[in-house]
């Protein structure tokens, strides 16, 4: 689900908040990451990638809660020993201690930190309407949007997120994709890793992926034209695609990313009932009747 009617500001700073030289991260005999170069600029960041392919196990190593690995890691220009202060962690299940009221958990972390409790992100999350909910009795969509608000107490300069979108309803989508906004513009740069770039592709001002085991980042413009795709074998349709179009692999789906829809159109349409069936298609925005023709024969 995209957000709609939030303008994406990016704060502009000269540093690399995240650098990467020759890494190299494996499990036995399983390739991970392989002679990762790469450079991440502040802003609100998208790291896409099916599950399996390395996603958390960046973040992790980023964080510093995976030092088993070849190659150099730097954050915000320093050793990650040295800034572990200024990071902030979204996990993708969050635990905190469950017969805490999520008020008293709120102000306990505050007082701890000896930080004001940010009114706007407290606000846009809508955790006010659990305030008095034990936290063991929240829903994930309420217990992620916790997650960011323990999140940016510490004031941090940046913070990793793991897969905050999954498993929660679309008002929770909503709400997290506005606080990372307001995060965003308060200075703190965010990176979020998730496998469905739909929730992301309108918030992100870069957008990251793993292929091949290397971390690069995508030089596409998704916000016009993302078509989703399902097809009786999308692992032959992803192969036929992948070579001219950026795709992400979804659980039942392919995602798919080009500047020209037209062209997207045609390859679908020449492809279409000679080898596999494709079975739905949609659009972000408009052209329905045109894909559906195109895709139909019709």
């Amino acid at each position: 689900m995209l957000i709609e009617n939030i303008e994406k500001k990016v704060i502009k700073m000269g540093n690399n908040i995240i650098k990467c030289e020759n890494l190299n991260k494996s499990y036995g005999d399983k390739v991970i990451l392989k002679n990762v170069n790469i450079e991440i600029m502040p802003g609100i960041i998208a790291l896409v990638a099916p599950n399996g392919y390395g996603k958390t196990t960046f973040i992790e190593m980023c964080c510093g809660l995976r030092n088993n690995y070849k190659g150099k890691i730097k954050i915000l220009g320093k050793k990650i020993s040295e800034v572990k202060q200024l990071i902030g962690f979204v996990e993708d299940k969050p635990a905190f201690p469950g017969n805490v009221m999520v008020m008293d958990y709120i102000r306990i972390v505050s007082a701890i930190y000896k930080t004001k409790i940010d009114d706007e992100i407290i606000n846009l999350s809508g955790i006010r309407e659990v305030y008095n909910y034990k936290i063991k009795d929240l829903s994930s969509g309420y217990l992620k949007r916790l997650a960011f608000i323990i999140s940016v107490i510490h004031k941090p300069k940046l913070i990793f997120a793991d897969e905050p979108f999954s498993n929660v309803d679309v008002t929770a989508i909503k709400a997290m994709q506005e606080m990372i906004i307001k995060i965003n513009e308060k200075g703190t740069s965010i990176l979020i890793a998730s496998h469905d770039l739909r929730e992301l592709a309108d918030i992100a001002n870069r957008i990251f992926h793993i292929n091949n085991n290397v971390l690069e980042e995508i030089k596409y413009k998704f916000n016009k034209n993302m078509i989703e795709v399902s097809s009786n074998d999308n692992d032959i349709l992803n192969s036929y695609l992948k070579s001219e179009f950026y795709v992400v692999k979804n659980k039942d789906s392919l995602i798919i990313y080009c500047d020209d829809v037209k062209k997207i159109l045609l390859k679908l349409s020449n492809f279409n009932g000679k080898i596999i069936k494709i079975r739905t298609i949609d659009y972000k925005e408009g052209l329905l009747d045109e894909l559906y023709k195109a895709v139909n024969g019709n």
